[in-house]
């Protein structure tokens, strides 16, 4: 299980360092976070939003490593408060993940040529969150349940490769483990740093097609989003 451990630790120094250029970007900027309760009176129970960004995933088990695979994620999100610091927040996204590999290899039969993989999977995904609060950040942990849309797996090796779809298919149901990081660098906008990694396998060893891939596979992902709220006081 070091891979998973390996990426977190990657995303995680991402995350710092860009966390740290918003910093520096708006230290100079003086308001009230959008989730505080203070200067606003009674406070609000929920808070509606639309989030968009970019996956950068790959599938561990396929035999191959880098997140080059670069997908959309965008949809509604609602925010609910718990206590005076605390939140749950559920979200609705379509959310493309998969794999990416490029790279030259030697045919015994056509010589030198660009050999090429792709897996796409396109989710209906529901991410609930329980969230922690201080100022202009906010960070927490959660669950993310996510509906097969729709697969697509190809591979070229200077002719294309027939990897029978039908029968090395993939799990429909995708279950990851979630950890997020919010940073409000504006009124209502927020930049949002998120880390996903399935805990069931999104395909079987016996459905993966011989030679591209060995024992179960996993959803590995981290995004950078967006995030607007809506119908916010101005007296911020």
């Amino acid at each position: 299980m070091s891979e998973p451990f390996a990426a977190f630790g990657s995303c995680m120094r991402l995350l710092i360092f860009l966390s740290c250029c918003l910093f520096v970007n708006a230290a100079g900027a003086q308001f009230h976070s959008v989730l505080e309760q203070d200067e606003y009176g009674a406070p609000r129970t929920f808070y509606g939003g639309l989030t968009a960004g970019v996956n950068f995933s790959q599938v561990d088990g396929d035999q191959r490593s880098g997140y080059h695979h670069v997908g959309l994620v965008a949809g509604p999100m609602v925010y609910a408060r718990l206590g005076r610091k605390t939140f749950a927040s559920m979200e609705l996204l379509f959310s493309q993940k998969g794999s990416r590999d490029r790279s030259i290899r030697n045919n015994q039969y056509t010589g030198a040529g660009v050999a090429e993989y792709d897996i796409k999977l396109n989710y209906a995904e529901v991410p609930i969150t329980f969230l922690l609060n201080s100022g202009k950040w906010t960070g927490g942990a959660g669950i993310t349940y996510g509906r097969l849309i729709s697969s697509k797996e190809e591979a070229w090796d200077n002719y294309q490769i027939n990897l029978h779809p039908e029968t090395y298919y993939f799990r429909k149901d995708d279950w990851e483990w979630h950890l997020l990081l919010n940073y409000e660098f504006y009124p209502a906008w927020m930049i949002s740093m998120r880390f996903n990694y399935s805990f069931i396998t999104i395909r079987d060893a016996d459905r993966i097609p011989p030679g591209f891939g060995g024992g179960a596979q996993f959803n590995n992902v981290y995004s950078f989003r967006l995030c607007y709220f809506f119908h916010q006081k101005a007296e911020y």
